[in-house]
């Protein structure tokens, strides 16, 4: 049997079970010639118990109009943020920590994602977790701990004078943008015309 010619190949992440026509997917699909809805359903069939999951997913489009995919674990930043109760990551990793994640989840994590990552060995790959969590603001220690908590607290007031450091600079353009918008006083208010 000969091989299929393959026509492209197309990374995405999408919610378990959720996929549908819309933007990311629809667009996407359609550039491969790929049947947008048949994917859909595949894919909401294959992933039906991951809900709610990141789940990134390498699509291959083949000249027939057919077309595979291979799901993956979700991101490594994913996969941080559930384990340490966050919504989003730091804006400011240096200066804003935002959670705290135990030795043990790093090592979950890293377990879980070890085929995926650059490396076999599990140390190296909790390292790339590690490092990850670093860069998401997130530390890594046990919850309760004192400095683990007073970091998280300097991190709320960092990020707190940060959001009223960016309203007074909006405030302040929106005042010079209205200056700068606003006629002159010092304008001649007499109409031109001839002069005598």
């Amino acid at each position: 049997m000969a091989q299929k010619k393959v026509v492209g190949k197309a990374k995405l992440q999408i919610i378990g079970g959720g996929a549908n026509p819309a933007p990311p997917v629809g667009p996407t699909l359609s550039s491969l010639g790929i049947n947008i809805m048949q994917f859909c359903q595949s894919f909401n069939n294959a992933t039906s118990n991951r809900k709610g999951e990141v789940v990134p997913v390498i699509i291959t489009a083949y000249r027939d109009a057919s077309f595979d995919f291979v799901t993956l674990e979700p991101p490594v930043s994913a996969l941080i943020k559930e384990a340490a109760g966050l919504e989003k990551a730091s804006s400011d990793p240096l200066r804003i920590k935002v959670g705290a994640i135990t030795e043990e989840s790093v090592k979950a994590i890293a377990e879980r994602k070890l085929e995926e990552l650059n490396t076999r060995n599990v140390d190296a790959a909790m390292n790339i977790v590690k490092g990850t969590a670093r860069s998401m603001g997130v530390v890594i220690g046990r919850k309760d701990d004192k400095e683990i908590i007073e970091l998280i607290k300097q991190g709320e007031i960092a990020a707190q004078e940060a959001a009223e450091a960016a309203e007074a600079a909006e405030a302040a353009e929106a005042a010079e943008a209205a200056a700068a918008s606003a006629p002159a006083d010092d304008v001649n208010d007499e109409p031109a015309g001839e002069e005598e």
